[in-house]
């Protein structure tokens, strides 16, 4: 059974989710990263048929660089897309998902993505001064 539409969170909004008052979205909706591109789904299967289906984060273990090797579940840009410059998708133009996918994405497994995300918010919380490291 489909499930009803939902409404805008804002008080007193009419409209249904997304909203289309860049004001009332939030998460992703409200992203202000450039959008992916057009081939994105096609990106994403280049690079979990690349990984094999596995985690290709590696990690210091000791003095070794070791690969996770759990089953991937996202797609992940390596270089935050967050971090590119603004307005424009890249530097000089240089798009590296559209260039050269290989470079800039991998396929990352829960666990991994958990722990990039946090590290990636507490770098940008120390970088606005908001909140403690």
């Amino acid at each position: 059974m489909p499930r009803a539409r939902r409404r805008c969170a804002k008080p007193g909004c009419r409209n249904f989710q997304p909203c289309i008052i860049k004001e009332h979205q939030r998460g992703w909706a409200a992203s202000k990263s450039e959008p992916l591109p057009p081939n994105w789904k096609q990106l994403c299967r280049l690079v979990v048929r690349r990984s094999e289906g596995r985690c290709e984060v590696r990690r210091q273990i000791g003095p070794v660089m070791k690969r996770c090797h759990r089953p991937g579940v996202q797609v992940d840009h390596i270089i935050n897309r967050a971090r590119w410059p603004k307005g424009q998708p890249g530097v000089n133009g240089f798009h590296p998902d559209i260039n050269n996918p290989n470079n800039n994405l991998q396929h990352i497994c829960e666990t991994c993505h958990t722990l990039k995300t946090n590290m990636e918010k507490k770098e940008g919380r120390r970088k606005s001064g908001n909140g403690a490291v």
